[in-house]
């Protein structure tokens, strides 16, 4: 079960996973279910139940996210990038507040957030401290994640991206921006960042 909600007096939904083992085979089947759950003398019953197979693209949860809490690093041409990732108070939404500084100084500071996509998949947020915004939509795609992002620039150019994020275990992952796009002309892409987890 990953969510109960009650809807009023002796009503309320469920939402989670099922998994089915057959006896004699190796592969292990997952559906996703809702469930609308009755009391009635005491007892919950089942009055309605709605099953689906899990794409595992965009069934996805910001739980399987969770690897980023914590306080990242990264160093590179452009400056030193300083990024913490927390929970909010109901672990609904993962925010990511960063910093680069070259020098010395801080040239850029910004927020991102990201939730659950109700269409599917995560959607995420961000603002930085110049006036560019952007909203992107991610995708799982086996270990990595690829957000594909829509923003404006402060000018009010129209940027388009697609964003790789690659997991090197639990205390490391790449970053790689491609495909992007500034007012339908192409930019060069970049090389990936390896981000480091900061040691406590």
């Amino acid at each position: 079960v990953e969510s109960v909600r009650a809807m009023g007096r002796g009503l309320a939904t469920v939402e989670g996973v099922v998994a089915l083992k057959v006896p004699g085979d190796d592969a292990t089947v997952e559906s996703k279910y809702s469930a609308l759950h009755v009391l009635e003398e005491g007892k919950w019953h089942a009055a309605s139940v709605s099953e689906w197979v899990l794409d595992p693209a965009t069934d996805v949860t910001p739980k399987q996210l969770e690897w980023l809490i914590g306080e990242w690093e990264a160093k590179g041409d452009a400056g030193e990038l300083k990024i913490t990732y927390t929970w909010d108070v109901e672990k609904v939404f993962i925010t990511g507040a960063y910093t680069l500084t070259k020098d010395g100084r801080a040239i850029s500071k910004g927020t991102q957030v990201i939730g659950r996509n109700p269409a599917g998949g995560l959607r995420s947020w961000m603002v930085d401290s110049y006036g560019t915004t952007s909203d992107a939509i991610w995708t799982r795609d086996g270990t990595s994640w690829n957000s594909e992002a829509n923003g404006r620039l402060p000018d009010g150019a129209v940027v388009n991206s697609v964003n790789v994020v690659i997991p090197l275990g639990p205390d490391a992952f790449t970053w790689q921006t491609t495909g992007q796009e500034i007012d339908g002309a192409p930019s060069e892409g970049l090389p990936p960042v390896k981000v480091t987890r900061v040691k406590k």
